[in-house]
């Protein structure tokens, strides 16, 4: 799955560094990494790295011959999911559903196919000439970026009034008033 949302500096800095060969393990990769992100010290970037890692924006994973530090992918989706569901309205949550139901059946219908395993599958036909595999095969990553997007539209959707009801001092809040918000204006 691709990851949603964006990277900012530092966690950029921690996906270089696990793309990165290990080498002696005492910080040859973070100085070069440290070059490559405008950074003047090996030590500068492993405490920024280390800071990341105990606030949990990151994972410190070893490697035998040495760390490497990763983004925290579980977290950066759920913060995606809370992002949508505390930004968007119910209705621009369901209208963003439908239009990516859409997406896929637009897909499914011009090749014919139920299943993105069955449009994968259909690459390799004889058939099929090397432009249309070649535009089958768009089509096939555009089915799972927005088979992705549709995901995380519906747990925040399935989240909304939870999440609302948890931080009623949300703009747009849920549709109908919470205890704590009711509470809270008769004080």
């Amino acid at each position: 799955m691709k990851f949603p949302g964006n990277l900012d500096d530092a966690q950029l800095l921690a996906a270089r560094a696990s793309q990165a060969d290990c080498r002696d393990g005492h910080g040859s990769r973070l100085g070069e990494l440290g070059r490559g992100a405008g950074r003047r010290r090996v030590a500068d970037c492993k405490d920024e790295l280390e800071q990341l890692a105990e606030r949990g924006d990151l994972r410190r994973v070893d490697q035998g011959c040495g760390f490497r530090y990763v983004p925290d992918f579980t977290r950066l989706y759920t913060e995606r999911i809370r992002e949508l569901a505390l930004t968007c309205s119910r209705e621009k949550l369901l209208e963003e559903i439908v239009q990516a139901k859409e997406e896929v059946q637009e897909i499914q219908s011009e090749f014919g196919v139920e299943s993105r395993a069955e449009l994968e599958a259909s690459l390799s036909d004889q058939e099929v000439s090397a432009t249309q595999a070649r535009n089958r095969q768009r089509s096939l990553r555009e089915w799972e970026v927005v088979a992705d997007e549709l995901q995380l539209l519906e747990h925040a959707l399935s989240l909304y009034d939870d999440l609302h009801d948890v931080d009623p001092s949300v703009e747009g809040g849920a549709d109908e008033e919470s205890p704590e918000t009711r509470a809270a204006s008769d004080g």
